[in-house]
């Protein structure tokens, strides 16, 4: 008979379940037409954006992307042709130092065994300006006090004077608390003991010259700063006022110090003469 091998041919295929496997593909058949309903809704609001847009504005929009992106090709050109220079320089760097190595010499070395003589000599060059300028602060300081103590009628009360950040001098009494408040005679006290120290500890030293110098200070103080002259120089002149301080007071505080006296005799507006007081 021959449909009986044709039953068992139909009979041997495989009768196993495929209704999940239908399910799943209906079920993704669904999920891509909800996406493609999804992306034709975006089609449709991209066109209506495009149809209501400013053509002015779109166009422009497109020469700025543009431009954008020809600047972004320049600067990209750019950056890899100085990426190359730096390459080449490093390059050149390299060679050089590899010939520095080669050429390495015994001048080389006298070279830098100089180099390192001329720093250090230079260092110790700086450290003794240092030390010098420590050493003269010191000085000037120590001078200073000591004209001041012995010009001020205040010696009492104030200790010494101390040299500041500003290279000024500041009176400090002897409970270490600085003076806040200093009066006008004392101002020219400390301004005189300055000078004297300046001169006292100075490379080179003259004459000091005193144009009215006790105008603001009283008997005391003036007493006390003639008593002193001969401690700020060898050799001072003083041009003064008989008000400031008289003939007489002037010789006996002076004494044999008092080298010569002049005195200015005026003759006119324009003509002076100095006359020497016998």
């Amino acid at each position: 008979m021959k449909g009986v091998p044709r039953l068992r041919e139909l009979a041997s295929f495989d009768d196993a379940d495929r209704s999940g496997e239908v399910r799943h593909l209906v079920r993704r058949l669904q999920e891509l037409a909800v996406e493609e309903k999804a992306k034709g809704d975006e089609v449709h609001d991209l066109d209506s954006a495009l149809k209501d847009a400013d053509p002015a504005t779109v166009r422009s929009t497109q020469a700025t992307y543009t431009e954008v992106i020809e600047n972004l090709t320049i600067v990209k050109s750019g950056i890899a042709g100085e990426t190359e220079k730096l390459a080449t320089l490093e390059t050149s760097i390299e060679r050089l130092r590899d010939k520095i190595r080669i050429a390495r010499t015994q001048d080389l070395t006298a070279i830098e065994a100089r180099t390192r003589l001329v720093r250090g000599a230079a260092t110790v060059f700086r450290e003794a300006i240092d030390s010098y300028k420590a050493d003269l602060r010191q000085r000037v300081e120590a001078s200073a006090t000591e004209l001041f103590l012995a010009m001020s009628t205040e010696r009492t009360d104030y200790a010494r004077l101390s040299i500041n950040s500003d290279y000024g001098l500041t009176i400090l009494h002897k409970d270490g608390r600085p003076e806040e408040a200093r009066s006008a005679g004392a101002e020219h006290v400390v301004a005189l003991a300055l000078m004297g120290a300046l001169q006292r500890n100075a490379p080179l030293r003259g004459p000091i010259v005193m144009d009215s110098p006790f105008g603001r200070l009283d008997e005391g103080h003036t007493s006390n700063v003639v008593g002193a002259l001969h401690k700020m120089a060898e050799q001072v002149v003083l041009l003064i006022y008989e008000s400031e301080v008289g003939r007489g007071r002037a010789r006996s505080l002076l004494g044999p110090r008092l080298i010569a006296e002049y005195e200015l005799e005026r003759i006119s507006s324009r003509r002076t003469n100095i006359r020497k007081v016998q």
